[in-house]
């Protein structure tokens, strides 16, 4: 098992085959649940339920001690779903909430803080593509192993 997980780095993920890379890493998280990590929620299209948003919050630690972290990346207007999404946590009593910031090194030290992810829908391979761009998808995964919860479409 520690043999799958390691190939999964950044360096794999800019290697141009981001829709492989995509389920090769949602196989790394399927398959080494059993063995440790977090948690994921899993979010069909269209709203979230509010059980299910108050789970998250839950998972990531509870409102004040949750620090998420809101990736909109999938998404046709990146800006508009984030400031939406960051604004409902903190209704939601989510003390630490922001959008995944743009540059590489404050997108990974961002989600190196983070409790929990959420990541909005859209179009999954800008997602990718984006997250590639940036560096942060073994950042992403390492949210999970470390204990933290990955929620979204």
């Amino acid at each position: 098992m520690k043999n799958v997980k390691a190939r999964f780095t950044d360096k794999l993920f800019s290697a141009g085959n981001s829709t492989l890379v995509l389920i090769n890493l949602l196989g790394t998280l399927t398959f080494s649940a059993a063995a440790s990590g977090g948690h994921l929620v899993i979010i069909g299209g269209g709203s979230r339920p509010a059980n299910v948003t108050q789970r998250f919050i839950e998972l990531a630690g509870g409102g004040a001690a949750a620090h998420l972290i809101v990736i909109s990346l999938a998404s046709e207007d990146v800006d508009t779903t984030a400031q939406h999404a960051v604004e409902e946590f903190k209704g939601l009593g989510v003390s630490h909430v922001e959008a995944l910031p743009s540059a590489p090194e404050e997108a990974v030290r961002a989600l190196g803080q983070a409790t929990g992810v959420y990541l909005s829908g859209g179009d999954q391979q800008r997602l990718v593509d984006e997250m590639a761009r940036i560096k942060a998808l073994g950042a992403l995964l390492e949210v999970w192993r470390r204990g933290g919860v990955i929620a979204g479409t």
